[in-house]
């Protein structure tokens, strides 16, 4: 048995990172039973899932206090079946629709590099939106005004992060500085194709997402 009073070595972190993903790739991918109850069902993953990802960081050698968060969570969704809401899952009181929040941001927030990706490759702000609406109609689902036009919609995301008048707006722009930084020595043609493959992966997350 490995000591855990020791860092772990680089072959035991690559083996335990595999182990996890293989499991959440497990978890995810079953099927749910017709006469199953979807809510419960995904609840009890997320259970699962968040426990397994506690392992790993308590095997990793990462501090105790950043570990009970992830069970707190486990154990705040968990006892969502016995109607008993904890804080980390309890809602905000808002009257009508509240605000969209931190994972819909995060989102609309690699649209918005993806857009600076192809402006940096030489389009225009209105071009490098239009042709994301056209060709990543998934971002659909992002739109808060279900009427508006995505390429439109796209724009007033990126004016409202460069206002940081978001859900972690500072720490969006920051990592969208660190991101286009380090990436200012590539070509036209090569920040673009980061751009797209950005722009394939944030469609995607979109896609799976409860948004």
């Amino acid at each position: 048995m490995a000591d855990p009073s020791k860092p772990p070595t680089t072959e035991r972190l690559v083996s335990d990172f595999v182990t996890l993903t293989n499991n959440l790739r497990y978890l995810f991918g079953i099927a749910v039973k017709p006469t199953a109850d979807r809510v419960v069902t995904l609840q009890s993953r997320y259970v699962v899932a968040l426990t397994n990802v506690a392992m790993f960081l308590q095997r990793s050698g990462v501090e105790d206090d950043i570990v009970r968060k992830f069970v707190e969570l486990a154990d705040a969704i968990g006892n969502l079946r016995n109607g008993v809401v904890t804080d980390p899952v309890r809602p905000a009181i808002a009257g009508g629709r509240g605000p969209d929040g931190h994972t819909i941001w995060a989102l609309r927030a690699d649209v918005c590099i993806g857009l600076e990706c192809f402006v940096k490759a030489g389009q225009s702000r209105d071009q490098a939106a239009k042709e994301i609406a056209r060709k990543y109609p998934a971002f659909e689902r992002l739109k808060r005004n279900a009427s508006a036009k995505l390429n439109a919609s796209i724009l007033s995301w990126r004016k409202r992060i460069s206002m940081a008048d978001v859900p972690a707006g500072d720490q969006l722009l920051a990592h969208e500085r660190q991101f286009l930084e380090a990436r200012h020595h590539l070509s036209p043609q090569e920040i673009r194709a980061v751009g797209e493959e950005l722009l394939r992966q944030a469609a995607r997350l979109a896609e799976m997402s409860a948004v």
